[in-house]
């Protein structure tokens, strides 16, 4: 995946960076690693590679790396999963009675794994949209809302727009949107159900 998202973001935006063909393939690889990872570094203002680029940059936000890692974002097995769960659901609607099973790595994925992870897809994205709406409260305008909220809850790091793109930063934000930059990037650290299962009256009672 890694590998297609360097090779499209190569194709739309070399025509917009300067240098020879290796020196574009390094930046756009390093830039482009460095945001499905969230290690936070730009070498370019990637913003400048025409609006497909940055486009696709809001995309890799939210895919993250592999399980287990130390990346943000939704995390690639969760998109196999959920795309294994559409194939299996669009086999039953042409078949619905026959009994049909998807695997991910040499296992039966369960009703209860299929459960698990739309449930966290349902709650990221929805944590986004209340995360990009609070910060449309302190006048942000919408790109930077929304980048900004896509790069907290995923810990990526730089954003799009020109307060919190790769040539800005979030000094200039007020106490208010930071305190809600902090919440989200605490809640996307910690893969929001560690944090809201703690506000389920019965985990108390347990």
């Amino acid at each position: 995946m890694l590998v297609i998202a360097i090779t499209m973001i190569f194709f739309f935006a070399n025509t917009f960076i300067d240098g020879n063909f290796f020196s574009k393939i390094i930046s756009v690889s390093f830039n482009t690693i460095s945001i499905i990872s969230g290690t936070g570094y730009i070498s370019e203002n990637f913003e400048n590679w025409g609006n497909y680029a940055s486009v696709l940059f809001l995309i890799l936000m939210f895919i993250g790396g592999c399980a287990g890692s130390t990346t943000g974002g939704l995390k690639v097995f969760r998109f196999q999963i959920l795309f294994k769960y559409i194939n299996l659901h669009l086999k039953k609607m042409l078949q619905p009675h026959s009994v049909s099973t998807s695997r991910f790595n040499g296992k039966i994925i369960s009703e209860a794994t299929y459960e698990s992870v739309m449930s966290f897809f349902f709650l990221y994205i929805l944590t986004f949209f209340i995360s990009a709406l609070l910060l449309s409260f302190s006048g942000l305008d919408f790109l930077t809302c929304i980048s900004a909220s896509a790069t907290t809850i995923s810990n990526v790091g730089p954003g799009l727009g020109s307060i919190i793109g790769p040539d800005g930063n979030y000094g200039i934000l007020d106490s208010y949107s930071k305190l809600v930059l902090i919440a989200t990037m605490f809640l996307g650290r910690l893969e929001l159900l560690t944090i809201l299962i703690l506000i389920i009256p019965s985990f108390w009672k347990n």
